[in-house]
């Protein structure tokens, strides 16, 4: 379809599994801030300067690290599906799981 879909990460690449949640999602925000300015509409619907990106369902995490507590990070932010490695999967089995409403691929690459 020649499309291509936009994933969010955090901004300055942090082990989000080794900060706090409130740093952790500063940096998912700023990421998508980020994102926003660059590809977002820069109008809100009455006009006013505003960043806009909607529709960001997937989550790149930094080092494909995860754990429980980003997992549900990442559930309050309604993303949808996001990437970990597998030896931080909280689920240590192999492929596609479910974590709330969140679906996790993990990297089968060392399979």
């Amino acid at each position: 379809s020649e499309k291509i879909e936009l994933i969010s990460s955090a901004a300055y690449h942090p082990l989000l599994t080794k900060i706090s949640k409130e740093n952790a999602i500063k940096q998912i925000i700023l990421n998508e801030f980020s994102i926003g300015y660059y590809f977002g509409k820069k109008k809100g619907f009455e006009g006013e300067d505003q960043i806009m990106l909607k529709d960001v369902k997937g989550f790149f995490p930094p080092e494909l690290a995860v754990n429980s507590d980003v997992l549900d990070i990442l559930n309050e932010l309604t993303y949808t599906w996001v990437v970990c490695d597998q030896s931080s999967a909280p689920v240590q089995n192999h492929g596609v799981y479910k974590y709330g409403d969140l679906i996790f691929f993990k990297n089968l690459a060392h399979e």
